[in-house]
């Protein structure tokens, strides 16, 4: 009797089983899937993603063609990113063609355009003996950058390059040299003692477009230059002493240079009168930078070549010794001009070096 109970429960337990396994699965099928598309739906999970099913026999087999939207490598690397879900199963090539193209709108193309070749055309016919640098100045311009700090030893021709800039932009050009007497009224205006506004250079280009110099902005009033913070960085510039109306709004074509002989850390050997920049005052020229050393090839150009040579050897002993004196492309200017009026070359350079120890001179392999 428990042989016969062991063997029916050994049949009826399989077969039980099975029967409710399949009632489990009919019942999901019946009440996730409508049975007159049950069909549509077997015959679009077995064919592959991106063809098209052909249910008549005779119709010719399509030709995989490649689809410049649903094959774009964007696609993989949307999901790769999670940007967009694994394309299930029956996805047609309309679908993936629609999932691409609103992940791509999501990232509008940035058009931008340089004019670069226009300003050196302008260059080129304009200025005779242009500085070295005066391209890559306005490259900056191009670029959208509308502070530029030029930083260079004396002489070295940051007055001329920004002059040359405002020539070859075509705009009109100021400058004021600053110092620890420079008030905020010379930049900003002042009113008269009946009342009157008196404006300034620099607000006058700020609000109609030009090209503005400050000189020597690492010998300024920290304070003076503060007030320029704003202006530069969001194109307010505060005018309290014009009432009418207090705040200058910038224009498109204003470009200020400012002119240090320090990276704006202070003094050093050879400049020891300047002041440190203020650092929120030296972020305003991130990316716009210059660093401007003597242009020998517009000094080559601008003088005879027998005191060319001379003076950049005297100028490189100098150097070389750490003298705490200025030979910059004025000076040599300058030695032109003497010789040319008749000096010999030791008139000239005793002229040149006036002040300067015996010492000094021989340093700097001064001949006497």
């Amino acid at each position: 009797t428990q042989l016969i109970v062991v063997v029916v429960l050994a049949f009826v337990i399989p077969v039980a089983l099975l029967i409710m396994l399949a009632q489990l699965v009919a019942g999901h099928s019946s009440r996730n899937v409508d049975p007159d598309k049950r069909d549509e739906l077997v015959a679009q999970r077995l064919k592959p993603v991106g063809e098209v099913l052909v249910t008549d026999p005779n119709a010719p087999k399509p030709v995989a063609q490649a689809d410049p939207v649903a094959d774009h490598p964007f696609l993989a690397i949307a999901r790769a990113a999670g940007m967009a879900p694994p394309a299930p199963e029956g996805v047609d090539r309309a679908t993936l063609r629609e999932m691409v193209q609103d992940e791509v709108a999501k990232y509008p193309p940035q058009t931008g355009e340089l004019k670069v070749t226009l300003v050196e055309a302008q260059v080129s016919t304009t200025i005779k003996h242009s500085h070295g640098m005066l391209k890559e100045s306005l490259r900056r311009v191009a670029a959208g950058f509308q502070n530029l700090l030029m930083v260079g030893p004396a002489g070295s021709g940051k007055t001329t390059l920004a002059d040359q800039m405002a020539q070859s932009l075509k705009r009109k050009f100021g400058f004021l040299s600053l110092s620890g007497g420079t008030t905020e009224g010379q930049l900003l205006g002042r009113v008269t003692s009946t009342g009157k506004y008196l404006s300034a250079m620099f607000v006058e280009l700020f609000e109609n477009g030009g090209v503005f110099l400050l000189d020597e902005v690492d010998a300024a009033d920290p304070n003076v230059l503060l007030v320029l913070n704003s202006a530069l960085a969001n194109g307010q510039l505060a005018v309290p002493a014009r009432v009418k109306k207090p705040v200058a709004t910038r224009h498109k074509d204003f470009v200020l240079v400012c002119a240090a002989n320090t990276w704006g850390t202070g003094a050093d050997w050879q400049y020891v009168g300047r002041n440190q920049l203020d650092a929120a005052f030296l972020s305003r020229f991130a990316g716009a930078v210059l660093e401007v050393s003597y242009d020998e090839t517009l000094e080559r150009a601008l003088t005879a070549e027998p005191w060319y040579n001379e003076f950049v050897a005297v100028r490189a002993a100098a150097q070389l010794n750490r003298l705490r004196r200025i030979l910059g492309t004025r000076e040599m200017l300058a030695g032109q001009k003497l010789l040319k009026a008749g000096y010999t070359s030791k008139e000239t350079w005793t002229a040149l070096t006036a002040g300067w120890t015996p010492d000094e001179r021989s340093k700097a392999r001064i001949l006497a």
